[in-house]
């Protein structure tokens, strides 16, 4: 990334929507990494949803829930007759952006401001006191509303863009239930999605028309 020379920053971090301590609040002075693959949007190597991505992924799971395993050796690491953690992932959602460029040969000062914000959530199947599992491992209880503003202010250079992105960085845990029944072996499928903190990504250069 090219310097941000000679600018003066002061970064004005607003209050969380919740009072609990970010696991992560990071502040990037680089351009992120963006690319689409197979449909979906990357951001510095991560899943960028929306909520109708996130609204597909629990149509997904509820809709494959209670097909039936054979045995107990199609099952793995899945718990028999419990829900079980079977993997974590990240994903960054509620992306936002502002930009302003200086079309001058003067320093103003300016400021960008981007808000991002989501809640925590689960997806798949209720059954079996899925919810009652899940949030012993939650950092804010189910439906709870998170996110951040940032406020960006700076003297800007001559003839320089300046680009604020910011996005919340959420932790997804997957679970999975297997039902030992007299016939068969239904399965059942179930994510939660949890505050892990947000990310902003604040980057100049000089402006190309």
């Amino acid at each position: 990334m090219k310097k941000l020379i000679a600018i003066s920053l002061g970064i004005v971090m607003a209050l969380s929507m919740s009072t609990a301590v970010f696991a992560e609040d990071i502040t990037h002075n680089y351009k992120p990494t963006e690319e689409v693959i197979n449909d979906v949007q990357y951001l510095d190597g991560l899943p960028l949803l929306n909520d109708k991505e996130i609204k597909k992924l629990d149509k997904e799971q509820k809709d494959k829930s209670g097909n039936a395993k054979n045995n107990k050796d199609d099952i793995s690491i899945a718990g028999w007759e419990e829900w079980t953690q079977t993997g974590t992932s990240y994903y960054y959602t509620s992306y936002d952006y502002d930009h302003w460029n200086n079309l001058s040969s003067s320093a103003p000062k300016w400021k960008l401001s981007t808000t991002s914000t989501t809640t925590v959530q689960l997806t798949g199947s209720t059954e079996y006191n899925f919810a009652e599992i899940a949030k012993a491992s939650l950092s804010l209880a189910v439906g709870t509303s998170w996110g951040r503003t940032y406020e960006v202010e700076f003297t800007a250079q001559p003839w320089y863009e300046y680009e604020l992105k910011s996005a919340c960085k959420v932790l997804q845990r997957d679970y999975e239930y297997t039902h030992d029944g007299w016939f068969s072996n239904p399965t059942y499928y179930a994510s939660s999605h949890d505050k892990y903190g947000t990310e902003q990504w604040f980057f100049s250069h000089p402006y190309q028309q």
